[in-house]
């Protein structure tokens, strides 16, 4: 289930701001425990919102609040349970809700379209006979890792629908029960700091870790041989801002490393060199012709049109794509993702990455590239 931003909404009267409070106990050696809270919605247009939720937007289905949040885990944590209680919910006389509209793809795809109004009007089905959507205000992902740290992903549904009416549920309170081996703790400075961003108890959990020095290696670059020298300016002018660059020869790795696909070749090279190397931005130099991507079906029926192409494979490197065993990939619901990446993925080549061109012109258009970056002086992060 996919959560997007709420946008600019032009509210009717006074929106009170609400608070979205984490009340998150001391960390004992095998429980923590987290008080998730909302308050009442307002309503727009038929759209309960509530302030600092995101929504919730899947095709055919009401457009409903939702939020998630990370909890980190001490280092060899294993999740035994998570037990949920929830308020007592108030029920809300509805009026038609506002359905979320069909996801179109953004070309002319007759295939592409005719898939995607087929899975509106199933939606819109399965609800006309659901007794709850979603069927409970909270969903528990399974236990994932942010490189050495496990966490758990928790998003909470304040709003239900139902045909009879919308049921509000104030809070939610979680008791995650885990047992804890030894494990590698250390991490390293900008983890800290994607911590901080990332989990809602970091302050509860982050003495158990230890912060060391930053990479050895902090953006590697993974190309064909022939084109290692078009990347030189590239190497160059990275390093002079303070990062530690590397190439590395796709062919070499296709060798070395195991892999059904060469696409698991290339993620079993990241998953052996992240830690060690400290690794934190990856170039895939190539186009899909050069360096493939890993296919993925997200969508569990599988359809012929469902599979997704994907580099996103090369930065989530803790948790099994296909864990169910099943050769399908990614498949929502059923693969252990955790959806925060181990390292950052930058792609370079099309289709979806963007074509290479041919050696000879790649050192200019990467200095005339470099220059842009240097005189957006509004935006310096574009320059790093």
């Amino acid at each position: 289930m996919a959560a997007h931003s709420k946008g600019g909404c032009m509210y009717l009267k006074k929106i009170i701001i609400m608070g979205f409070m984490f009340m998150i106990t001391s960390l004992s050696a095998e429980v923590t425990t987290v008080h998730l809270t909302a308050e009442q919605p307002l309503f727009e247009n038929g759209i309960p919102l509530i302030q600092g939720f995101n929504k919730l937007q899947i095709p055919g289905t009401p457009i409903l609040p939702a939020q998630s949040t990370l909890l980190a885990l001490p280092a060899g944590s294993e999740v035994i349970s998570v037990d949920v209680s929830v308020g007592t919910p108030q029920t809300f006389i509805a009026g038609k809700p506002s359905i979320a509209p069909p996801s179109l793809p953004l070309c002319a795809d007759r295939m592409l379209f005719e898939q995607a109004m087929k899975r509106y009007e199933h939606n819109k089905q399965r609800l006309a006979s659901c007794t709850l959507f979603p069927p409970q205000p909270f969903y528990i992902s399974k236990m994932s890792h942010f490189r050495t740290i496990p966490f758990v992903k928790v998003t909470y549904f304040p709003v239900l629908y139902a045909p009879t009416g919308l049921s509000f549920y104030p809070s939610i309170h979680l008791t995650i029960q885990y047992t804890t081996t030894a494990a590698n703790n250390t991490i390293s400075q900008w983890v800290q700091k994607d911590a901080e961003r990332l989990f809602a108890n970091w302050s509860a959990v982050k003495d158990l870790y230890t912060t060391v020095l930053d990479d050895s290696f902090s953006f590697v670059i993974i190309a064909k041989d022939n084109l290692f020298s078009a990347f030189d300016s590239l190497v160059a002018w990275k390093d002079s801002l303070g990062f530690t660059t590397k190439c590395v020869s796709y062919d070499s790795i296709i060798a070395q490393y195991p892999g059904a696909q060469n696409a698991d070749k290339i993620r079993n090279f990241l998953i052996d060199k992240y830690v060690p190397w400290g690794i934190h931005y990856v170039l895939i130099g190539g186009n899909v012709d050069q360096i493939p991507m890993k296919i993925c079906y997200p969508d569990p029926g599988h359809s012929s049109m469902s599979y997704t192409p994907t580099d996103y494979y090369f930065a989530e490197l803790t948790d099994d794509w296909d864990s169910d065993g099943d050769n399908y990939y990614g498949e929502y619901d059923q693969d252990s993702i955790g959806f925060v990446p181990e390292v950052i993925v930058i792609s370079k080549g099309k289709p979806a990455r963007g074509k290479i061109m041919p050696s000879s012109l790649q050192p200019s258009v990467i200095s005339r590239v470099k220059a842009a970056y240097r005189s957006v002086t509004a935006l310096p992060s574009w320059k790093s």
